[in-house]
């Protein structure tokens, strides 16, 4: 680090948000390099660099030596990144469970929706179900739990958590064909 990067970090330190200014530009480039080889997406790269940059901001009077300050800000970085990317796998699963339960609520009543048209109502629809049911919903399609298991959860028999997935399925078909027709 040269010692004008360290002059910044300390004028930076001591609230001066030019000196901040010109450290983001020094170092904009290389900590964008970083979170976009860890998240492989140039929007999600600049978000978490945007992220990044607010944390070192509210944490710079933390950093005990400004020579050690491009380390510490790379870590910063890489950590909001891996999070970002902890974040995007987390609505992956979340779109496998939709699909899960897509797959299961059309073989139910199959064809009279496209499955494009209970992706896109199925959110809201979910949020319709009374808070029992969602229970069962999310614990079966988006946490993977066997019926068994969520029977010994909530103690009750399988073949009650069956019935009452198989009713909630239905009520989400229902109020999904109800925003369809409304928005037709």
């Amino acid at each position: 680090m040269t010692q004008h990067t360290s002059d910044l970090v300390a004028c930076a330190r001591d609230g001066d948000e030019h000196a901040f200014e010109r450290l983001v530009e020094e170092y904009e480039g290389a900590v964008y390099r970083v979170a976009a080889r860890i998240l492989n997406d140039p929007a999600d790269a600049k978000d978490a660099v945007q992220e990044a940059w607010m944390i070192v901001w509210a944490r710079l009077d933390a950093l005990r030596d400004v020579e050690r300050f491009g380390g510490w800000l790379y870590r910063i970085v890489a950590n909001v990144s891996l999070r970002y990317r902890e974040r995007r796998s987390s609505r992956r699963s979340t779109l496998n469970g939709y699909r899960a339960l897509l797959g299961e609520s059309t073989e139910a009543a199959a064809g009279d929706i496209s499955q494009t048209d209970e992706a896109e109502f199925l959110p809201a629809a979910l949020e319709a179900l009374s808070a029992r049911a969602r229970l069962l919903i999310n614990l079966r399609y988006f946490s993977d739990m066997p019926i068994q298991q969520i029977g010994r959860v909530l103690d009750l028999p399988t073949g009650t958590v069956k019935s009452r997935l198989h009713r909630a399925r239905l009520a989400i078909r229902k109020e999904i064909e109800r925003m369809r027709r409304s928005n037709a």
